[in-house]
Protein backbone atom coordinates (compact mmCIF):
# COMPACT_ATOMS: atom_id res chain seq x y z
CA UNK A 1 0.00 0.00 0.00
CA UNK A 2 1.29 3.49 -0.82
CA UNK A 3 0.57 6.65 1.15
CA UNK A 4 -0.07 9.93 -0.69
CA UNK A 5 0.93 13.52 0.05
CA UNK A 6 -0.27 16.45 -2.07
CA UNK A 7 1.57 19.70 -2.72
CA UNK A 8 0.58 22.72 -4.84
CA UNK A 9 3.55 24.64 -6.24
CA UNK A 10 3.62 28.03 -7.92
CA UNK A 11 5.28 27.54 -11.26
CA UNK A 12 7.74 30.29 -10.41
CA UNK A 13 8.72 28.28 -7.30
CA UNK A 14 8.93 25.11 -9.35
CA UNK A 15 11.12 26.85 -11.90
CA UNK A 16 13.49 27.94 -9.16
CA UNK A 17 13.80 24.30 -8.14
CA UNK A 18 14.27 22.57 -11.48
CA UNK A 19 14.78 25.11 -14.27
CA UNK A 20 17.67 27.40 -15.20
CA UNK A 21 17.16 31.11 -14.64
CA UNK A 22 15.09 32.81 -17.32
CA UNK A 23 16.86 35.47 -19.40
CA UNK A 24 16.17 39.12 -18.52
CA UNK A 25 13.38 40.69 -20.56
CA UNK A 26 13.63 44.34 -19.52
CA UNK A 27 10.19 44.74 -17.99
CA UNK A 28 9.62 48.09 -16.25
CA UNK A 29 6.01 47.54 -15.20
CA UNK A 30 6.32 49.23 -11.80
CA UNK A 31 3.24 49.79 -9.66
CA UNK A 32 2.08 52.01 -6.86
CA UNK A 33 0.74 49.15 -4.76
CA UNK A 34 -0.23 50.93 -1.53
CA UNK A 35 -0.29 54.35 0.11
CA UNK A 36 -1.49 56.03 3.28
CA UNK A 37 -2.85 59.58 3.29
CA UNK A 38 -3.79 59.83 7.00
CA UNK A 39 -1.00 58.35 9.10
CA UNK A 40 -1.10 58.75 12.89
CA UNK A 41 2.06 56.68 13.34
CA UNK A 42 0.59 54.89 16.35
CA UNK A 43 -1.36 51.92 14.98
CA UNK A 44 -0.49 48.41 13.81
CA UNK A 45 2.26 48.48 11.17
CA UNK A 46 2.46 52.29 11.34
CA UNK A 47 5.74 53.82 10.24
CA UNK A 48 7.38 57.17 10.94
CA UNK A 49 10.09 58.97 9.02
CA UNK A 50 13.65 59.49 10.22
CA UNK A 51 12.59 62.55 12.24
CA UNK A 52 9.78 60.69 13.99
CA UNK A 53 7.03 62.40 12.02
CA UNK A 54 3.96 60.39 11.00
CA UNK A 55 4.23 61.35 7.35
CA UNK A 56 2.03 60.05 4.57
CA UNK A 57 3.72 57.38 2.46
CA UNK A 58 3.63 55.78 -1.00
CA UNK A 59 4.79 52.25 -1.81
CA UNK A 60 6.26 51.36 -5.21
CA UNK A 61 6.66 47.71 -6.25
CA UNK A 62 8.81 46.13 -8.97
CA UNK A 63 6.97 42.94 -10.03
CA UNK A 64 9.39 42.16 -12.84
CA UNK A 65 12.37 39.81 -12.88
CA UNK A 66 14.81 42.68 -13.44
CA UNK A 67 16.19 45.50 -11.35
CA UNK A 68 14.88 48.90 -12.48
CA UNK A 69 16.72 52.19 -12.16
CA UNK A 70 14.38 54.90 -10.90
CA UNK A 71 16.61 57.73 -12.05
CA UNK A 72 14.39 60.14 -13.97
CA UNK A 73 11.13 58.58 -12.77
CA UNK A 74 8.51 60.76 -11.06
CA UNK A 75 5.74 60.75 -8.48
CA UNK A 76 2.94 63.28 -8.76
CA UNK A 77 -0.39 64.21 -7.23
CA UNK A 78 -1.16 66.67 -10.02
CA UNK A 79 -2.38 65.44 -13.38
CA UNK A 80 -1.14 68.65 -15.06
CA UNK A 81 2.38 68.31 -13.59
CA UNK A 82 3.57 64.75 -14.25
CA UNK A 83 7.19 65.60 -13.38
CA UNK A 84 6.32 67.01 -9.94
CA UNK A 85 8.88 65.04 -7.89
CA UNK A 86 11.85 63.17 -9.35
CA UNK A 87 13.50 60.06 -7.95
CA UNK A 88 17.26 60.13 -7.40
CA UNK A 89 19.60 57.51 -8.86
CA UNK A 90 18.27 54.51 -6.92
CA UNK A 91 17.65 50.99 -8.15
CA UNK A 92 14.61 48.92 -7.21
CA UNK A 93 15.52 45.20 -7.20
CA UNK A 94 13.13 42.62 -8.70
CA UNK A 95 10.13 41.67 -6.54
CA UNK A 96 11.01 44.46 -4.08
CA UNK A 97 9.19 47.41 -2.57
CA UNK A 98 10.28 51.01 -1.99
CA UNK A 99 8.52 53.38 0.40
CA UNK A 100 8.60 57.12 -0.29
CA UNK A 101 7.32 59.46 2.42
CA UNK A 102 4.81 61.93 1.00
CA UNK A 103 5.80 64.51 3.60
CA UNK A 104 6.41 67.60 1.48
CA UNK A 105 10.02 67.68 2.77
CA UNK A 106 11.43 67.14 -0.76
CA UNK A 107 14.41 64.88 -0.13
CA UNK A 108 15.86 62.93 -3.03
CA UNK A 109 19.20 61.65 -1.76
CA UNK A 110 19.88 58.08 -2.91
CA UNK A 111 21.55 57.11 0.37
CA UNK A 112 18.77 58.43 2.62
CA UNK A 113 15.04 58.14 3.14
CA UNK A 114 13.09 59.53 0.22
CA UNK A 115 10.51 62.31 0.67
CA UNK A 116 8.33 63.76 -2.07
CA UNK A 117 7.72 67.50 -2.31
CA UNK A 118 3.98 67.02 -1.86
CA UNK A 119 1.65 65.53 0.73
CA UNK A 120 -1.38 63.35 0.08
CA UNK A 121 -4.89 64.69 0.49
CA UNK A 122 -7.06 62.79 2.91
CA UNK A 123 -10.12 63.88 0.93
CA UNK A 124 -8.91 62.21 -2.28
CA UNK A 125 -6.83 63.34 -5.24
CA UNK A 126 -4.82 62.09 -8.20
CA UNK A 127 -1.69 59.98 -7.59
CA UNK A 128 0.65 58.60 -10.24
CA UNK A 129 4.02 57.02 -10.97
CA UNK A 130 5.54 58.39 -14.18
CA UNK A 131 8.46 57.08 -16.25
CA UNK A 132 11.32 59.22 -17.63
CA UNK A 133 9.39 59.78 -20.87
CA UNK A 134 6.49 61.17 -18.76
CA UNK A 135 4.27 58.18 -19.49
CA UNK A 136 1.91 57.40 -16.62
CA UNK A 137 2.86 53.86 -15.60
CA UNK A 138 0.65 53.41 -12.54
CA UNK A 139 -2.00 55.73 -11.13
CA UNK A 140 -5.09 56.18 -9.02
CA UNK A 141 -7.28 58.40 -11.09
CA UNK A 142 -9.09 60.55 -11.73
CA UNK A 143 -8.71 60.56 -7.93
CA UNK A 144 -8.62 58.03 -5.12
CA UNK A 145 -11.51 58.02 -2.61
CA UNK A 146 -11.55 59.82 0.74
CA UNK A 147 -9.17 58.13 3.18
CA UNK A 148 -9.43 56.97 6.80
CA UNK A 149 -6.84 57.42 9.56
CA UNK A 150 -4.31 54.56 9.70
CA UNK A 151 -6.08 52.67 6.91
CA UNK A 152 -4.08 52.30 3.72
CA UNK A 153 -5.41 52.09 0.18
CA UNK A 154 -3.93 49.92 -2.51
CA UNK A 155 -4.10 47.15 -5.05
CA UNK A 156 -5.22 43.56 -4.80
CA UNK A 157 -2.25 41.17 -4.72
CA UNK A 158 -3.67 38.96 -7.48
CA UNK A 159 -5.44 41.50 -9.70
CA UNK A 160 -3.74 44.93 -9.54
CA UNK A 161 -6.67 46.43 -11.43
CA UNK A 162 -8.73 46.08 -8.23
CA UNK A 163 -8.15 48.53 -5.40
CA UNK A 164 -9.51 48.94 -1.89
CA UNK A 165 -8.82 49.73 1.75
CA UNK A 166 -6.48 47.77 4.04
CA UNK A 167 -7.13 48.02 7.79
CA UNK A 168 -3.74 46.34 8.31
CA UNK A 169 -1.26 48.35 6.22
CA UNK A 170 1.91 46.63 5.02
CA UNK A 171 4.39 49.33 3.94
CA UNK A 172 7.37 47.73 2.21
CA UNK A 173 5.70 44.31 1.94
CA UNK A 174 2.99 42.47 0.02
CA UNK A 175 -0.54 43.73 0.65
CA UNK A 176 -2.85 41.83 2.96
CA UNK A 177 -5.08 39.14 1.41
CA UNK A 178 -7.75 38.86 4.09
CA UNK A 179 -9.50 40.71 6.90
CA UNK A 180 -12.56 42.90 7.47
CA UNK A 181 -12.12 44.71 4.16
CA UNK A 182 -12.23 41.47 2.15
CA UNK A 183 -14.95 39.15 0.93
CA UNK A 184 -15.18 35.86 2.86
CA UNK A 185 -13.07 32.76 2.28
CA UNK A 186 -14.25 29.92 0.06
CA UNK A 187 -14.49 26.38 1.46
CA UNK A 188 -14.34 23.18 -0.61
CA UNK A 189 -16.25 20.02 0.28
CA UNK A 190 -13.38 17.87 -1.02
CA UNK A 191 -9.63 18.25 -0.49
CA UNK A 192 -7.08 17.76 -3.25
CA UNK A 193 -6.27 14.19 -4.19
CA UNK A 194 -6.58 11.39 -6.70
CA UNK A 195 -9.75 9.65 -7.84
CA UNK A 196 -11.04 6.97 -10.18
CA UNK A 197 -14.80 7.63 -10.19
CA UNK A 198 -16.58 10.92 -10.92
CA UNK A 199 -17.73 12.99 -7.94
CA UNK A 200 -19.02 16.49 -7.11
CA UNK A 201 -17.38 19.37 -5.28
CA UNK A 202 -19.46 21.90 -3.35
CA UNK A 203 -18.24 25.42 -2.60
CA UNK A 204 -19.39 27.55 0.33
CA UNK A 205 -18.50 30.80 2.09
CA UNK A 206 -16.85 31.06 5.50
CA UNK A 207 -18.47 32.88 7.16
CA UNK A 208 -21.79 32.63 5.32
CA UNK A 209 -22.51 35.87 3.47
CA UNK A 210 -25.54 36.39 1.24
CA UNK A 211 -23.99 39.57 -0.24
CA UNK A 212 -20.99 37.75 -1.71
CA UNK A 213 -20.74 35.47 -4.75
CA UNK A 214 -18.24 32.75 -5.61
CA UNK A 215 -16.51 32.68 -8.96
CA UNK A 216 -14.18 29.91 -10.09
CA UNK A 217 -11.89 28.75 -12.89
CA UNK A 218 -11.00 25.33 -14.27
CA UNK A 219 -7.94 26.40 -16.28
CA UNK A 220 -5.49 27.13 -13.46
CA UNK A 221 -5.81 30.91 -13.71
CA UNK A 222 -6.81 33.14 -10.84
CA UNK A 223 -10.56 33.87 -10.71
CA UNK A 224 -11.74 37.36 -11.63
CA UNK A 225 -15.12 39.04 -11.33
CA UNK A 226 -15.92 37.77 -14.83
CA UNK A 227 -15.05 34.12 -14.14
CA UNK A 228 -17.67 31.35 -13.91
CA UNK A 229 -20.34 32.09 -11.30
CA UNK A 230 -20.82 29.23 -8.84
CA UNK A 231 -24.47 28.18 -8.56
CA UNK A 232 -24.39 24.39 -8.22
CA UNK A 233 -22.01 21.61 -7.21
CA UNK A 234 -19.19 21.08 -9.72
CA UNK A 235 -19.03 17.65 -11.37
CA UNK A 236 -15.46 16.35 -11.59
CA UNK A 237 -14.96 13.70 -14.26
CA UNK A 238 -11.33 14.27 -15.29
CA UNK A 239 -8.15 15.79 -13.91
CA UNK A 240 -8.83 19.41 -13.01
CA UNK A 241 -7.74 22.24 -10.77
CA UNK A 242 -10.57 24.31 -9.31
CA UNK A 243 -9.62 27.81 -8.12
CA UNK A 244 -12.30 29.83 -6.36
CA UNK A 245 -12.62 33.31 -4.91
CA UNK A 246 -15.42 35.30 -3.30
CA UNK A 247 -16.42 38.74 -4.60
CA UNK A 248 -18.53 41.33 -2.80
CA UNK A 249 -19.40 44.87 -3.82
CA UNK A 250 -17.46 47.43 -1.79
CA UNK A 251 -14.82 44.94 -0.61
CA UNK A 252 -11.65 43.48 -2.04
CA UNK A 253 -12.01 39.86 -3.23
CA UNK A 254 -11.34 37.16 -0.67
CA UNK A 255 -8.32 34.87 -0.69
CA UNK A 256 -8.03 32.44 -3.59
CA UNK A 257 -8.63 28.80 -2.60
CA UNK A 258 -7.36 26.08 -4.94
CA UNK A 259 -7.89 22.33 -4.89
CA UNK A 260 -6.65 19.83 -7.47
CA UNK A 261 -8.07 16.44 -8.41
CA UNK A 262 -6.04 13.94 -10.46
CA UNK A 263 -7.81 11.07 -12.20
CA UNK A 264 -5.78 7.88 -12.09
CA UNK A 265 -5.82 5.30 -14.86
CA UNK A 266 -6.40 1.62 -13.91
CA UNK A 267 -2.68 0.94 -14.48
CA UNK A 268 -1.69 3.74 -12.11
CA UNK A 269 -4.08 2.46 -9.45
CA UNK A 270 -2.55 -1.00 -9.51
CA UNK A 271 1.06 0.18 -9.72
CA UNK A 272 3.46 -0.68 -6.90
CA UNK A 273 6.97 0.46 -6.08
CA UNK A 274 9.57 0.16 -3.34
CA UNK A 275 10.49 3.80 -4.00
CA UNK A 276 8.37 6.95 -3.73
CA UNK A 277 6.51 7.90 -6.93
CA UNK A 278 6.15 11.59 -7.80
CA UNK A 279 3.31 12.75 -10.07
CA UNK A 280 3.59 16.32 -11.36
CA UNK A 281 0.74 17.91 -13.31
CA UNK A 282 0.63 21.43 -14.76
CA UNK A 283 -2.66 20.97 -16.69
CA UNK A 284 -0.95 21.84 -19.98
CA UNK A 285 1.37 20.12 -22.49
CA UNK A 286 5.13 20.47 -22.25
CA UNK A 287 7.45 21.18 -19.35
CA UNK A 288 6.37 23.71 -16.69
CA UNK A 289 7.63 27.24 -17.25
CA UNK A 290 7.79 30.07 -14.77
CA UNK A 291 4.55 32.06 -14.82
CA UNK A 292 3.25 34.17 -11.91
CA UNK A 293 -0.20 33.16 -10.75
CA UNK A 294 -0.18 29.72 -12.43
CA UNK A 295 0.38 26.59 -10.38
CA UNK A 296 1.52 23.00 -10.76
CA UNK A 297 0.24 20.14 -8.64
CA UNK A 298 2.52 17.47 -7.20
CA UNK A 299 1.54 14.26 -5.45
CA UNK A 300 4.03 12.00 -3.72
CA UNK A 301 3.13 8.34 -3.28
CA UNK A 302 5.23 6.70 -0.59
CA UNK A 303 5.57 2.93 0.01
Amino acid sequence: MMHCRSVILGLSTLAALVLPAAPARGQDNLLITEFMAANSGSRTNSIRDEEGDSSDWIEVFNPSANAVSLKGWFLTDTVTNLAEWSFPDVTLPPKNYLVVFASGKDRAVATGRLHSNFQLSRGGEYLALVDPATNVVSDFGPEYPAQRTDVSYGRDRTDPALAGFFTTPTPGAANSSGGPDFAPEVKFSENSGTFTNSFTVELSLNPVNTNAVIRFTLNGLAPTNSSILYTNAILVTNTVQIRARAFQTGLLPGAIHSETYLKLSPKAVSASSDLPIVVLHQFAPGFPASAPGVYAFMEIFEP
